[in-house]
């Protein structure tokens, strides 16, 4: 509501920024860049690397685009919001993907059998469906 006052009375800019225009662009590098921060995160958690370090790293990862997503969609930018939601969408997944990963590398496991058995339950499940979801996401990135 108050967007569409601002704009009929011309105080919103016309046309996004750069800085704009870069948080709503996704691309291939993001998703691997998304794994790998992912990954260093469980890793940070797991070994006596400073947690804080994750966390930063994984906040720039997704606050910028996430907050594009916010600003295009007010201000009526349908391509930037589109762009910027595939790539926080891209982000998330791949923080999930790498972490999942460094779970298996790092074989971190429930100590009883029947945690173990049920956590392997989830564990494929879990794959299974973020493989499908990044599968969607790369197609949807070749496709644009």
């Amino acid at each position: 509501m108050v967007s569409l006052l601002m704009r009929s009375l011309s105080l919103m800019p016309p046309a996004p920024t750069g800085e704009i225009l870069a948080r709503g662009e996704s691309g291939l590098v993001y998703i691997v860049l998304a794994i790998i921060l992912g990954y260093a995160g469980v890793v940070a958690i797991v070994s006596r690397i400073p947690e804080i370090l994750a966390g930063v790293s994984i906040a720039a990862a997704l606050v910028p685009p996430t907050t594009v997503v916010g600003i295009s969609l007010a201000m009526g930018w349908l391509e930037v919001f589109r762009g910027s939601l595939i790539l926080t969408a891209e982000n998330v997944l791949g923080l999930l993907s790498g972490s999942l990963l460094s779970l298996y590398i790092l074989n971190v496991s429930p100590r009883s059998y029947y945690e173990k058995r049920a956590a392997k339950l989830y564990t494929k499940r879990t794959m299974l469906v973020m493989g499908l979801m990044l599968s969607a996401l790369l197609a949807m990135e070749l496709m644009s």
